[in-house]
This record gives C-alpha cells, structure tokens and sequence, in this order.
C-alpha cells in the first residue's frame, strides 16, 4: 500500500509566508515608484500629447531701450517692429525680460530677429546670433541655455521644457552685422506653454 510523504510541519506556511512578504515588498516599491516618478511620468506623457498655446507675459522690460523700440514690441505680435537696446552702450550683455503671473510650463519658443521679415530691411539693422536664455520658477533657482541663431528673417523655433517659470529672461550674447550706428534688433519673441 502507497503512503505519503509527510510533511515536516511549519515548511507550508513559511512558504506562505515569504510569498506574502515578497508581495508586500513589491506593492511597497510600485507606491515608492509612483510616488517619486508618477508626477514626471504624467508631465512627460502630458507634454508630448497637448498641443502647446502661445501665451502672453504680464509685463515686459529691458535693461535698456532704444528711442522709438520699446521692450513692448517684442510681444505686440507685430515683426516688423522690434526691440533694441539703447545705442548709447555695447548690445552684448543687454536684455528683456519677460514676467508670467500665473506661472507657465514653457514648451517652446519662437525668435525672429532683424528689424522686418523682408530682407532688404532685414539687413539694414544687426541681429542677435547668440542669446542666453535664462528662467526662474518659484521653487528654485534660474536655469540658463544657449540659444544660436541663423542670420535669417523668420521665426526659429527652441524646444525646451520647464515648469513652473515666472520669469525669462534673453541677454544678447553676439550680434551679426553689428556696426556704429546700427541697432540689434529683436523682433518678435513667441512663448508656448503647456495647457
């Protein structure tokens, strides 16, 4: 007649349990995750299915302006007016700052340099070819990226994500075509954000 092997008593349930606590430690390191990643996760996925939206600052101001192109222009939507900074000082170093109240996440900007689309006028005036794009965001200090820009009429389009941004800032770096009695020009600065 067959018999069973028996069982040494106690091996089932500390089977059982280390099943148990191997569950408990994967949902507790899925919560860990969800917690400390979830948040960029949703961000990432939300940045890349929303279409951005052009939004305007609440206030705009330069460190400088040159009669007749005011820190305004670069928003009024216009790019045949534009922004320069006073003839009296070098334009490297000079900037315009932009405000957002509430804050935005940045996804895009859009710079047309030159004082007009048309290229005749184009190159009557200098342009920026190399601005330093500087933000600030409520909970932590200011980031600051390179921007290169091609001697050509037109928008330029820079991808960079930040959330949180209250200010942004653009300081001209060098310029094209810069000569005595020529402005930098700057004229239009488009901002997008995310919904």
């Amino acid at each position: 007649r067959l018999r069973w092997p028996r069982r040494r008593p106690g091996r089932g349930g500390l089977r059982r349990l280390l099943a148990v606590l191997l569950v408990l430690a994967l949902l507790a390191v899925a919560a860990w995750a969800a917690v400390r990643f979830g948040p960029r996760a949703v961000d990432a996925v939300r940045d890349r299915t929303t279409t951005p939206e052009a939004v305007l600052p609440s206030a705009v101001v330069a460190s400088s302006e040159a009669r007749g192109h005011p820190a305004r222009s670069l928003v009024d939507g216009l790019n045949n007016r534009y922004w320069a900074p006073a003839a009296d000082r070098p334009a490297t170093g000079q900037y315009v700052e932009l405000t957002f109240d509430p804050p935005i996440r940045l996804m895009d900007l859009i710079v047309h340099t030159g004082a007009s689309p048309q290229q005749d006028v184009f190159v009557r005036q200098a342009r920026p070819a190399e601005l330093t794009l500087t933000l600030w965001t409520g909970d932590g200090p200011s980031s600051t990226r390179q921007l290169r820009l091609s001697d050509r009429p037109g928008p330029q389009t820079f991808h960079h994500v930040v959330g949180g941004v209250t200010r942004l800032r653009l300081t001209i770096d060098a310029s094209y075509g810069a000569q005595r009695g020529r402005e930098v020009a700057l004229a239009e600065v488009e901002v997008f954000r995310r919904p």
